[in-house]
């Protein structure tokens, strides 16, 4: 399919993945004075069948070794991580930055932290309290400087829930961490508030189109019990599917989002529907589809790309939506992907609350 590979959701021989590709050089790490190359190797398993990144790739980082010749490479990183299932815990957020091509908008950024907090998150504290005031401060930060860039973030209930777990895998660089939300918002977020405040429906189409093609009875199933896409599709989607793993297995299965165009999160999402449609063709109550249950990611992410490279054009997710572009460098863009006249409203509305809400406390 042209999901497959056109885009490169299919899995590489890893030791073509693992040599001699053109090197990409990544500037937040040649400023930070190290290198994160995978030299030419042939990768295997550790002895203990754990996670053991490639001792090589370790110690290039920490030792700083060659650092004036090491650099990212997507294509090694790729067979790194269809390898090893996961990209190393401690080099994650490096990796990430590299494979989102952050923009490192300083002045953009520091411009929207003067805003200060955001009027809809002055209460952020109360509705979410966390135990580490850095991790609260950081997230009150983020949710007003994403609200001060686009409107349409400070009338989002679920943009917490959404952004928390990005927040904390950069907890110690707040700058990349929003940076990184703002670049998954763009790209993986593709279309979800065209119809605001109602659901994407085009997207959830798309999720729903990508369903029938694949398991048809299943869909049926959900239709004749009333599950709409609503339930088995945009629920986990506003929290980017954090509701539905711990968060080591989360932070798995974004290693391979971030890998791979936007539009396999759709087919990751069906694919993970359908690891459970023995027990959901046997439930019949709309609360028990909501239920969560525990997931091998290794055999999900393996039937994910399975399903990605047989599924045509005509349903592909990928013939809707767009590939991944980077964030402007320079400045930040203007996102205005929301129907303006709704927001504004709601916005108004808001403000008129919040000052009848001053009104009665002072009387």
């Amino acid at each position: 399919s042209s999901e497959s590979k056109d885009e490169g959701s299919e899995v590489p021989d890893v030791k073509t993945a693992t040599s001699g590709a053109k090197e990409l050089q990544d500037p937040y790490l040649a400023s930070k004075g190290i290198g994160c190359a995978m030299p030419n190797v042939v990768v295997g398993h550790s002895d203990s069948g754990n996670f053991d990144p490639l001792p090589t790739f370790r110690r290039t980082v920490e030792t700083k070794a060659e650092a004036h010749s090491t650099f990212l490479n997507k294509k090694k990183l790729k067979g790194f991580l269809h390898y090893y299932g996961a990209y190393p815990d401690e080099y994650r957020l490096l990796i990430w930055r590299f494979l989102l091509q952050l923009p490192e908008n300083r002045d953009s950024y520091e411009a929207l932290l003067d805003q200060g907090t955001h009027p809809a998150f002055l209460d952020f504290r109360k509705k979410f309290p966390l135990r580490s005031e850095r991790l609260a401060k950081s997230m009150e930060r983020v949710l007003s400087a994403l609200a001060y860039w686009s409107p349409v973030f400070e009338h989002l209930d679920y943009l917490p829930s959404l952004i928390f777990p990005f927040v904390k895998l950069a907890e110690n660089d707040m700058f990349s961490g929003f940076e990184i939300v703002m670049t998954v918002l763009i790209n993986w977020c593709q279309k979800w508030w065209d119809y605001f405040p109602n659901a994407p429906i085009e997207a959830l189409d798309v999720l729903e189109d990508l369903l029938a093609y694949h398991d048809s009875e299943l869909l049926n199933h959900f239709m004749q019990h009333k599950v709409t896409s609503q339930i088995y599709g945009w629920l986990p989607m506003q929290t980017l599917l954090s509701e539905l793993f711990s968060k080591p297995d989360w932070l798995r299965v974004w290693d391979h989002l971030v890998s791979n165009p936007p539009s396999f999160m759709y087919i990751l999402l069906v694919a993970y529907i359908k690891s459970f449609r023995v027990a959901l063709l046997d439930v019949s109550k709309t609360d028990e589809f909501k239920r969560r249950t525990p997931i091998s990611v290794a055999h999900l992410l393996e039937a994910a790309y399975k399903l990605g490279t047989v599924t045509p054009v005509t349903v592909s997710p990928a013939t809707f939506f767009s590939p991944f572009a980077p964030v402007l460098k320079g400045q930040y863009p203007v996102f205005d992907r929301f129907p303006e006249f709704v927001v504004d409203y709601q916005r108004k509305m808001k403000e008129r609350m919040r000052r009848d809400e001053e009104d009665y406390v002072r009387k």
